[in-house]
């Protein structure tokens, strides 16, 4: 049990690391890249809706609505780049934080 404990804390370790390097700006910008290949800054909804069914299939159409409020507040149909940005890490630093509440 022990030695698993040790590993489970070298992988927050690990991740936090990661969240906090110069990695997590180039994996943003790659998935970024992804959802707007024409540059434009913006992701549409339907893009950003995709995304997040994509980090978590369980989530419900009412779940992923109540979400994209959250970065959408104006109903706009889009989602500016630093927006984006700010959801996606802190969908970084929740997996951190899942890991953290396992132990």
């Amino acid at each position: 049990m022990e030695e698993s404990e040790k590993a489970l804390n070298e992988l927050i370790k690990q991740t936090e690391n990661f969240l906090s390097s110069d990695w997590l700006d180039m994996l943003f910008d790659a998935t970024f890249e992804d959802y707007d290949p024409d540059n434009t800054g913006y992701i549409s909804k339907e893009k950003f809706l995709e995304f997040i069914s994509s980090e978590n299939s369980k989530m419900s159409q009412a779940q992923k609505d109540e979400v994209y409020r959250e970065v959408d507040p104006g109903n706009r149909g889009k989602v500016p780049k630093l927006v984006f940005k700010q959801y996606f890490q802190k969908l970084m630093q929740s997996s951190v934080d899942v890991f953290k509440q396992s132990q």
